[in-house]
């Protein structure tokens, strides 16, 4: 029994080749809107359809940041001389003038250079604002002697302390300044009323 399986087992093989060979033979492709429906054959898609690759973004350049604005200068103040006070009251200006003003810090320039006597002046000035004194004296002397070849006079204190109290640093302290009253220097000396500080 088993000689005539295997047998017959070789026989049917050869009969299933011989079989196949005629049916591959007859077979025709099928025409192409069959294979499409069929679904068996899978195209891929048209090359327009295919990503292609990003392109790396160009760098963009952005535009410098502007400069930031710069800060405005502080407005010019008048300038001041004695008894000419912009900005302050007529009857303020009038005590001031006649030394009815309580004062409540003096300061000496005499025997100052004038170097050291404008050094002297800002720090006084400064820390009188700074403590909120308003009503100050300042006494320069009344100079005027001839230089020291005889010529005309030197540049004296009472020449240049009202140009200095004009200077931006001092001047944004300061209302008003005038000649002080006789029993206070007369006019070897000056009234400075302060700014009340902020």
């Amino acid at each position: 029994m088993t000689g005539r399986r295997g047998q017959g087992h070789g026989k049917d093989r050869g009969d299933d080749t011989a079989l196949w060979h005629r049916v591959a033979k007859e077979i025709a492709p099928l025409p192409e809107k069959a294979k499409r429906k069929t679904g068996k054959i899978v195209r891929p898609p048209p090359e327009a359809a295919i990503p292609e690759k990003a392109a790396k973004p160009k760098p963009v350049k952005l535009p410098a940041p502007a400069p930031a604005p710069a800060k405005p200068a502080p407005p010019r103040l008048p300038e001041l001389s004695h008894g000419v006070a912009p900005g302050l009251d007529a009857a303020s200006l009038e005590r001031l003038r006649r030394g009815k003003m309580p004062v409540e810090a003096k300061l000496d320039l005499h025997g100052h250079t004038l170097e050291a006597a404008h050094k002297a002046l800002a720090a006084f000035i400064a820390a009188a604002w700074e403590r909120e004194r308003r009503a100050l004296l300042v006494i320069t002397g009344k100079g005027g002697r001839p230089g020291a070849d005889g010529g005309a006079p030197r540049a004296t204190l009472r020449q240049s302390v009202p140009r200095w109290l004009n200077e931006p640093g001092l001047r944004a302290k300061i209302l008003a300044f005038t000649q002080a009253q006789p029993k206070h220097g007369g006019a070897g000396a000056l009234y400075v009323l302060l700014r009340k500080k902020r």
